[in-house]
C-alpha cells in the first residue's frame, strides 16, 4: 500500500469513530417506518392529515396552554409580520378555522408570486393533489402541521421559531463545522463567494465538477453544476463550463440570486455506480425526558433524473439494520404516488454507520446552548464506495420532513405525542412514554 492509499485509509477509519449507537428498536422508529396503507391523496386521506393536525393543535393548547400561547404569538408574528400576527393570536382558541382564510388569502397571493414551496428543484416534495376537496384539504394540512409539529420540537423557543423560516444559524457552513468537529465526512469546499467574488482555497483542475451552493438556501434553490474547463461538442446537461476562476467569478456575478449572498463551491463527488444519484435521508430527534438521540426514520431517494436528489422520482424506506430499502413512501408528496419500485431489497452501504454519526453530530448540536432547541435535524448523505462513509453534504432543521411522518395514522401521531409531549405533574410522566 502506498502512502496516499494509506493515509486515505487512516482519515476513514477516523471517520469511523463515533460513541454514539444507533437504537434499531425504537418504538416510533418501527412505527414511522411503516405507515398503515390506503389510497394517497383522496379527499379521505388528506382531510385525515389535517383532522390529526386540527386533534395535536387542541392537545397542544390544553395540556401547554401558556407554552403555547407563547409560540404561537412568535411564530404568528415570524410568519405573518408583527401586526398581523398579534391579531391572529386573539383568536388562539379558534385558530385552526381563522387559518382557513388565511390560507385563502395565501393562495390567492400564490397566483401572482410563487411561495417557498413552488421554487427550486426541491417543488417536487410539495406537488398538488388533484380535485379541488383534496387540494384544500392539502393546503390547509401544510399551513397547520408546519405550525403545530414545529412546536414539539422547539417549544417557544424564538431563535427555533425564527428557523422554519431561516437558517440564521444552521447554514451550510454550520453543518460543515459540525461535521469536521465530528469527524464526518464532507465534501471538500473548493472556494467561498462572498457576494461580489470568489475567495479561492484550492485550485481547481481541468474535467473536474465543483458545486456551487447557497450558504442560506434550500430545497436546491440556487445550486449550480459546473465544469472547469471548455465546453465539449456534446455538453453534459445542466452543467456550467468554465475557463479559470476568474471566469466563474464573473458568470456567479450575473446571476441574481448570487449578488450579495454568501456561497460556496466544493468538489462533486459521484455516487456508487449500481445506485447512481441517490441520497440516504435520516431524521433524528432528540426526546424531551431522557435527552436521548433517536434515530426517527431512514429514507433512500432514487431514480434521480439531474446531478441531485431533488431530481429523484422514487422514495423508499430504509431498514437500518439490515442496510436494505424495504418499502415504497408513495404517501410523501404526489411527485411519488406512482414511483418505481424495483430497488426494494437493494443495500445501501454504510447506512447504519452513517445514522450512528447523524445521532452523534446531533447529540453535540444539543449539547450546545445555542443550537439546544434543535430537536429534530434532517441529515442528508450519499455512498459513494463500499468501503468508504458515506459522505455527509449538510444537515436541515426537520420541521417539514418531520410533519411528513407524524400525521401518517392518528396512532402514529399518539405515539409521537407520547414521546415528544409528555404530560408531567411534579416530575412524575402521568402521559408519555420514550
Amino acid at each position: 500500500m502506498n502512502d496516499s492509499l494509506r493515509q486515505r485509509a487512516g482519515a476513514a477509519a477516523k471517520r469511523l469513530r463515533t460513541t454514539a449507537t444507533v437504537d434499531t428498536e425504537f418504538k416510533l422508529l418501527k412505527m414511522v417506518s411503516n405507515p398503515p396503507e390506503r389510497p394517497w391523496f383522496t379527499v379521505r386521506d388528506v382531510g385525515e392529515r389535517y383532522i390529526l393536525a386540527v386533534i395535536l393543535f387542541y392537545y397542544c393548547l390544553l395540556t401547554r396552554p401558556f407554552s403555547f400561547a407563547l409560540y404561537t404569538l412568535r411564530w404568528n408574528c415570524v410568519w405573518y409580520r408583527t401586526f398581523p400576527g398579534f391579531l391572529l393570536t386573539f383568536t388562539l382558541p379558534w385558530l385552526p378555522f381563522v387559518l382557513v382564510g388565511v390560507v385563502l388569502l395565501e393562495q390567492i397571493k400564490n397566483q401572482f408570486k410563487a411561495n417557498w414551496m413552488a421554487k427550486g428543484p426541491g417543488a417536487i416534495f410539495y406537488s398538488k393533489p388533484k380535485g379541488i376537496a383534496a387540494l384544500v384539504f392539502w393546503e390547509l394540512w401544510l399551513n397547520l402541521s408546519m405550525y403545530t409539529s414545529v412546536f414539539l420540537l422547539t417549544g417557544p423557543s424564538s431563535v427555533g421559531i425564527r428557523h422554519s423560516v431561516d437558517d440564521i444559524i444552521t447554514t451550510k457552513e454550520f453543518w460543515f463545522a459540525k461535521g469536521k468537529e465530528c469527524n464526518a465526512r464532507y465534501p471538500k469546499t473548493i472556494f467561498k463567494w462572498n457576494g461580489k467574488q470568489i475567495e479561492v482555497l484550492y485550485p481547481v483542475r481541468e474535467g473536474q465538477k465543483v458545486i456551487c451552493k447557497l450558504a442560506n438556501s434550500y430545497l436546491g434553490i440556487g445550486d449550480i453544476v459546473t465544469q472547469c474547463g471548455p465546453e465539449p461538442a456534446k455538453p453534459e446537461a445542466g452543467v456550467v463550463y468554465f475557463k479559470d476562476y476568474d471566469a466563474l467569478s464573473t458568470y456567479l456575478a450575473g446571476i441574481e440570486e448570487y449578488k450579495g449572498e454568501a456561497a460556496f463551491g466544493t468538489e462533486f463527488l459521484q455516487p456508487i455506480k449500481h445506485l447512481g444519484v441517490h441520497q440516504t435521508d435520516i431524521l433524528t430527534i432528540k426526546l424531551p425526558q431522557s435527552g436521548k438521540v433517536k434515530v426517527l426514520r431512514c429514507l433512500y431517494w432514487g431514480d434521480c433524473t439531474g446531478h441531485t436528489s431533488h431530481s429523484a422520482t422514487s422514495a423508499y424506506f430504509m431498514d437500518i439494520k439490515t442496510e436494505r430499502i424495504s418499502n415504497p413512501i408513495h404517501w410523501y408528496s404526489v411527485s411519488f404516488k406512482d414511483g418505481p419500485e424495483d430497488k426494494v431489497g437493494f443495500r445501501v452501504p454504510r447506512t447504519l454507520e452513517a445514522c450512528a454519526k447523524a445521532v452523534e453530530m446531533h447529540q453535540v448540536i444539543a449539547s450546545d446552548s445555542a443550537t439546544s432547541w434543535c430537536n429534530g435535524i434532517g441529515w442528508d448523505c450519499m455512498v459513494t464506495a463500499e468501503n468508504e462513509p458515506q459522505v455527509f453534504f449538510e444537515g436541515n432543521f426537520a420541521g417539514s420532513r418531520f410533519r411528513r411522518h407524524i400525521f401518517a395514522s392518528p396512532q402514529i401521531l399518539w405515539a409521537t405525542v407520547r414521546a415528544m409531549l409528555p404530560i408531567t405533574f411534579c416530575g412524575l410522566v402521568i402521559f408519555g412514554s420514550e
